[in-house]
């Protein structure tokens, strides 16, 4: 194990030289190589933690922070254990977002404004009483997946002092205004449909969308939960 760290932390430095993120624990034929199933499990971590990496989005820096930091005697021989619990989270992390992209998909309809004023069924009550339905169920599956991954990331945190991130942004912040932020995000999308509706002729007047913070209110709920445990700001 020894010999495969000291591979690493070579490698390592050769990397951040030349100004990569990427890097190797071992591989064959190299100075100081260690025994080769010590070799085997040196490239299966690697290839699990470039794996985490593209899952992440993670940037070039923090891809190069994290390798330099458990190419460390601090963590070195805590790799193991601390990729095991990176996967688990961007697993998580990948169902949220998976989950928050089919809300983004029916809020796109469901939160406009217009199909209040559509004939026939879209303009009844009853779609209103669906679409609520509809609204609650991804919501409560994106809180399930919420409380576990808040468990997962306070253990990375705790044990590693480590902080999850998502395309460079760390993920307890996202998860907190995302939804709101999606909201937020198809109205100014309706906003501009409604002009460019109006600048063709298409249209008398441009729609006169509700206050965002009616929006927020409405998902304010979703985040109390979120909002209550201590925000991480440090990013890897």
């Amino acid at each position: 194990m020894n010999a495969e760290i000291s591979v690493f932390q070579r490698k390592i430095q050769k990397r951040k030289n030349k100004k990569h993120t990427g890097f190797c624990l071992a591989s064959e034929g190299e100075e100081g190589e260690g025994p080769a199933a010590g070799l085997l499990d040196g490239e299966q971590m690697q290839v699990r933690l470039e794996r985490v990496w593209n899952a992440l989005c993670l940037p070039e820096g923090q891809r190069l922070d994290m390798a330099i930091k458990y190419s460390s005697h601090e963590y070195r021989n805590r790799l193991q254990e601390a990729i095991a619990a990176w996967e688990q989270a961007a697993g998580l992390i990948q169902k949220r977002e998976l989950l928050l992209s089919r809300l983004e998909d029916f809020e796109r309809e469901a939160s406009d404004p217009n199909r209040f004023f559509q004939r026939g069924y879209n303009g009844s009550s009853i779609a209103r009483m669906e679409e609520a339905s509809q609204r609650e169920k991804l919501n409560s599956q994106i809180s399930v997946v919420d409380q576990e991954l808040s468990k997962t990331m306070g253990h990375i945190t705790t044990c590693f002092n480590d902080n999850i991130s998502y395309k460079g942004r760390p993920y307890r912040e996202k998860m907190r205004w995302d939804r709101t932020e999606m909201l937020y995000w198809l109205q100014q999308e309706r906003r501009v449909q409604s002009l460019e509706m109006f600048v063709d002729g298409r249209m008398a007047l441009p729609v006169r969308l509700p206050p965002l913070n009616q929006s927020k209110e409405l998902h304010l709920g979703n985040h109390q939960t979120l909002q209550e445990q201590p925000q991480i700001n440090a990013t890897l």
